[in-house]
């Protein structure tokens, strides 16, 4: 099961994403939070969810269901919705393409109730960006608004779709990526 959360406060505004992928018997196989730079709460939304299907991917998962508090994102990637946006439509593309790379997806509409590690974990990397503005020197600030993704739980430090930005893993800033 991976549930997925996107944030974003102000819309647009500083962005983040988190979702968790149980194993099939319900304990934690990853879980991932980032923030991803300044963009709309359903752009946070798609990149969430893009991160938890690698993450999937990446565990070799053959059998999933996917629960979003999102009910666009539930309603476009079940083909109810099209796709309008065009900010949205590469990252429907995207999901659509690791969808294809699992044997047996179902997506499902919950609650936000529901959905509340995914939650807590976006809203934990936006917080950390937060703390970001107090602790980085001057010089690094300026990098705040280009995307970083921080990745935890057994998935490596790779950083994902972010060029030549600050690196936050853990929560410390550990360096600029080259």
């Amino acid at each position: 099961v991976l549930y997925c959360d996107g944030a974003s406060r102000g819309n647009p505004g500083p962005s983040s994403i988190g979702a968790v992928l149980y194993d099939p018997e319900g304990e934690e196989a990853a879980t991932i939070s980032g923030a991803i730079g300044v963009t709309t709460n359903n752009v946070a939304e798609y990149e969430a969810l893009i991160a938890g299907l690698e993450a999937a991917i990446e565990a070799e998962v053959t059998d999933l269901e996917i629960r979003l508090d999102s009910q666009l994102l539930v309603r476009q990637i079940t083909g109810e919705y099209r796709v309008k946006a065009a900010n949205l439509k590469p990252l429907y593309l995207r999901v659509a393409r690791l969808l294809r790379r699992i044997e047996t997806v179902s997506v499902k509409h919950v609650r936000r109730e529901l959905n509340t590690v995914a939650d807590a974990l976006a809203n934990e990397a936006l917080d950390a960006l937060d703390a970001l503005d107090e602790d980085l020197p001057r010089a690094l600030l300026s990098l705040k608004g280009h995307p970083f993704v921080a990745k935890a739980g057994g998935l490596g430090d790779a950083p994902v779709g972010f060029d030549d930005q600050v690196r936050v893993f853990g929560h410390k800033v550990i360096g600029l990526v080259t």
